[in-house]
């Protein structure tokens, strides 16, 4: 409870840590969405851990990618752009890389310097097709009827039950 809490902390740092769990709460929300995190078939809590690690490895890529896309576009994209496209083309990426790919081509990039990786990192990025990533809006919720009133089955209240009163 906040009152459990020393009083020489100030309300601002209460604030500021309350709203930072919201933001690890949603990178959980995406990494179970997005990343298949929670694999059913996984009986073995070592396979379920090792599935969960793969998907906090893929959650930090797709953040670096968004990352960079923010960084090389004039307005921010990273509100614009949708979570499961990104981690379907890190996924279709991935496999064409395997399949396609040799390690020999990635020596290039692991040369690099991290500020040398960085200007890499933007270069790509300035290559990537937004329109393939944008969220499609979902339109506005269309009201939910009532259901008709009948007389035969009227609607009580809970209140109504325990206090009595009919």
């Amino acid at each position: 409870m906040i009152t459990d809490l020393p009083a020489d902390i100030p309300a601002t740092t209460i604030a500021d840590l309350y709203r930072r769990r919201w933001t690890l709460e949603t990178a959980f929300q995406h990494v179970e969405r997005h990343f298949n995190s929670e694999i059913e078939t996984l009986a073995y809590p070592k396979a379920a851990l090792f599935g969960f690690a793969l998907a906090l490895v893929a959650y930090n890529i797709s953040s670096v990618m968004i990352s960079a896309l923010d960084c090389v576009h004039p307005k921010p994209v990273s509100k614009d752009v949708s979570g499961y496209y990104i981690a379907h083309e890190i996924a279709a990426t991935f496999l064409a890389l395997v399949q396609l790919g040799e390690a020999l081509d990635w020596v290039s990039v692991a040369a690099r310097t991290p500020s040398g990786f960085a200007a890499w990192l933007r270069e790509t990025a300035r290559n990537v097709n937004l329109r393939a990533l944008r969220k499609h809006s979902r339109g506005p919720k269309q009201p939910k009827s009532k259901p008709p009133y009948d007389p035969k089955q009227p609607h009580v209240s809970t209140y109504q039950l325990l206090t009595g009163k009919k």
